[in-house]
């Protein structure tokens, strides 16, 4: 037993003797008072208070600024949810939280934080153990149930919403068994249904992002009388487009045109020096060598393309009119002087005060159509047209036919003839009343010539100029005395600028009278086509202020998938045509 100490030995040789004797070890009786250290109850593990472990948790949370705000403490994901006042800040809210005695926390209680995103404590307990909770804060849900805006998806048709009623009008035709609806609502909130059955008034409930508060919306969809009047498309010259450059194409666009329900298709007749059909008048008053040379359809490839387009159309019952699109202007950008016509008549091109040719936006060069003989070269290019096409339903002018520019008249026969029947010299300003006044009669007159051309053939005349006054000031358009005076049957004033459109319209709709009204639209500019939306807009526009259709600006617009969309819910049936 070397190695133990001496006590030890001792008492390891008393217990081996008492073993050995066979008695067993005295023990104490029941009342005897227990050894000092031993335990009161037979439960082995301790009921000392000052060895539980320190519960680690945040006991109470609360924000200084908002003590009524609603808090929720996740205990299994140590995480802590905030809900503020709508419209409180919460960049900079101070927290106040309760915890167990001997637990610190980083940061303490009352410290300032951005709970704009997730903010985290850190408890520390005395024996060592941490936790960290996770803070966040959202804004308390909103009760509000505001209907701002009433959308039926089909349509593109947005209703502003006053009181608990709504009253929708959409196209002719439009099936109104299931309609697809949305919304501009309070924020948060949800509204029901998204497919309604509209030929009966329905209840639409808008529910608050609280989940719980909700308003209903009566409902009543009506749809307007069939419309009579003219859905249009411009067809440019083929430089713009191959969409009709040969019998089978035709056919598929005059396809496409009835499909989505138009109506009349203006194709450009003359543009650049050229028409759309082998001219006599043209060459005669060009240096075109031969017929071939005057038409830009040379490379059609079939016998004659505006016969083939004439003949299309009326099989689908689409009107067509032959728009003069160049007018009375020779060319942008500059003179050119090699240009077949100018170079026939180097005299036609207008001049302004200076001598120098004269033009629209220092850009848009014209002809002198104060001068006889160009007016009759224009009248004779149409006259040509009407005889050689039967068929046709009518010509155009537009924001060239008849016009010139303002500072323009200044050559010399037009000054000589100012002064053989006014009596006195053409004056220096340009907006000289009388000088102005004897230079719009001009052009009015050769409306009216135009007019009487084509109802001489028994033929719609139709016009698209520039909005009014607008156009007077600058290209001498005065048409509001056309429609005065009985020489249109359409009109399509261009208004083509989409940021104020609805305000055009309402300047030009006081001078339109009883003509059948079809404003134009810019659909394609350039490479760019016109939202559906926007489309709607404008459409909806129209139908605001009394007119019943419009035409589009231009043809190959109408092959883009979305307008095509667009127009199938707009037009979702024919329009009567009002001749």
């Amino acid at each position: 037993m070397k190695g133990l100490s001496y006590p030890i030995l001792t008492l390891f040789c008393t217990l081996l003797l008492a073993g050995c004797s066979g008695q067993p070890s005295p023990q104490p009786e029941p009342s005897q008072e227990p050894l000092s250290g031993d335990p009161v109850s037979p439960d082995p593990v301790s009921e000392d208070p000052s060895e539980d472990p320190v519960p680690l948790q945040i006991l109470a949370f609360q924000i200084q600024e908002y003590p009524d705000a609603k808090v929720t403490i996740d205990e299994t994901q140590s995480s802590i949810a905030v809900l503020v006042p709508r419209g409180a800040s919460r960049s900079a809210l101070t927290v106040q939280f309760t915890l167990p005695e001997g637990v610190t926390a980083r940061p303490p209680s009352g410290t300032v934080l951005d709970l704009t995103q997730e903010q985290k404590i850190f408890l520390a307990a005395p024996d060592g153990t941490a936790r960290k909770y996770v803070v966040t804060a959202q804004e308390a849900p909103n009760s509000a149930t505001a209907l701002y805006q009433l959308i039926c998806d089909d349509t593109y048709t947005r209703v502003y919403v006053r009181g608990n009623t709504v009253r929708m009008t959409l196209p002719y035709g439009t099936d109104l068994s299931a309609l697809h609806f949305s919304a501009e609502m309070s924020p948060g909130a949800t509204g029901s249904p998204a497919v309604a059955d509209a030929r009966q008034p329905f209840v639409y409930t808008v529910t608050a992002q609280d989940g719980e508060t909700r308003a209903d919306y009566t409902v009543t969809v009506d749809t307007w009388p069939q419309d009579k009047g003219v859905r249009g498309v411009y067809l440019p010259d083929p430089s713009h487009t191959a969409s009709f450059l040969s019998p089978a194409a035709v056919k598929a666009s005059i396809a496409l045109m009835k499909e989505l329900k138009f109506n009349c298709l203006f194709v450009c007749a003359w543009a650049r020096s050229q028409v759309a059909w082998e001219s006599p008048v043209l060459l005669a008053n060009s240096t075109y060598g031969s017929l071939s040379e005057t038409h830009f359809y040379r490379g059609y490839q079939g016998d004659d393309a505006l016969s083939d387009i004439i003949a299309e159309a009326h099989k689908a019952g689409i009107k067509v009119i032959l728009w003069f699109e160049y007018g009375f202007m020779h060319n942008a950008g500059r003179v050119n002087w090699n240009d077949p016509v100018l170079a026939r008549h180097p005299d036609w091109i207008g001049r302004g005060l200076d001598g120098e040719p004269a033009a629209y936006n220092r850009n848009d060069y014209y002809y002198n159509a104060y001068n006889p003989e160009v007016r009759q070269f224009m009248l004779d290019l149409m006259a040509e047209a009407l005889e050689k096409y039967p068929d046709v339903d009518g010509i155009q002018g537009d924001d060239r036919l008849p016009a010139m520019p303002r500072e323009s008249g200044y050559n010399t026969e037009t000054v000589e003839l100012y002064c053989t029947q006014t009596g006195r010299p053409a004056p220096t300003d340009d907006r000289d009343e009388q000088w102005s006044r004897w230079r719009l009669d001009i052009l009015n007159g050769f409306a009216a010539d135009m007019a009487k051309l084509a109802r001489s053939k028994g033929k719609l005349i139709c016009f698209a100029p520039n909005k009014y006054p607008w156009c007077e000031s600058v290209l001498m358009q005065e048409w509001p005395v056309w429609v005065q005076a009985g020489n249109v049957d359409i009109l399509n004033v261009q208004l083509y600028i989409t940021g104020r459109y609805e305000n055009d319209l309402k300047d030009t709709m006081p001078y339109v009278g009883e003509t059948a009204f079809s404003p134009s639209m810019i659909l394609k500019n350039g490479s760019a086509i016109l939202d559906s939306w926007l489309i709607a807009e404008e459409f909806y526009a129209n139908r605001a202020a009394g007119t019943a259709c419009e035409t589009q600006f231009w043809f190959d617009g109408l092959k883009e998938s979305a307008v095509q969309d667009t127009f199938r819910r707009l037009y979702p049936e024919d329009v009567i045509w009002p001749y």
